[in-house]
């Protein structure tokens, strides 16, 4: 009985750890244009709630210049319509140090719908306001230049 639960945790933590996958979604308009949110392994699976972490990849001038952490919620539907509530700070990280800002977190509202079957990938789009602006949003593959330097 116990190796039949050892095996059973070992499959359930093997699984969960599989459908969990970096995502990222480029931003394409206002203050943030440019601008990459890079979610470590969301857990985006069908009917699910789950936390989400991150940074924003800042673009600003042609390069990524700031690191800013992000955290939240999703929550995903039978159809894989996925819903993220996410806060980020004022405080960054720069590829030569580091930046504080003064203010409020700032807070992410978005809906990103498959285009294609259940899930969520390239280029589907995401309905996304930053704080109370309306920005354009799309699920991009996550590109180096994006990472944390």
């Amino acid at each position: 009985m116990f190796r039949t639960a050892i095996a059973l945790a070992i499959v359930c933590v093997t699984a969960s750890a599989a459908v969990a996958r970096d995502l990222c979604i480029q931003i394409d308009s206002g203050f943030y244009a440019g601008s990459a949110l890079v979610l470590k392994k969301a857990r985006i699976t069908r009917r699910s709630v789950a936390p989400v972490q991150g940074y924003i990849a800042r673009y600003v001038a042609g390069t990524f210049s700031f690191f800013t952490p992000l955290y939240g919620q999703s929550v995903v539907n039978a159809n894989g319509r996925v819903a993220f509530g996410i806060t980020f700070q004022n405080a960054s990280v720069t590829p030569s140090g580091s930046s504080n800002g003064s203010g409020e977190p700032r807070s992410i509202s978005m809906v990103c719908t498959p285009g294609t079957g259940t899930t969520i990938r390239p280029p589907d789009m995401c309905s996304t306001f930053i704080d109370s602006t309306s920005v354009n949003a799309h699920v991009v593959d996550c590109f180096p230049e994006a990472a944390i330097p």
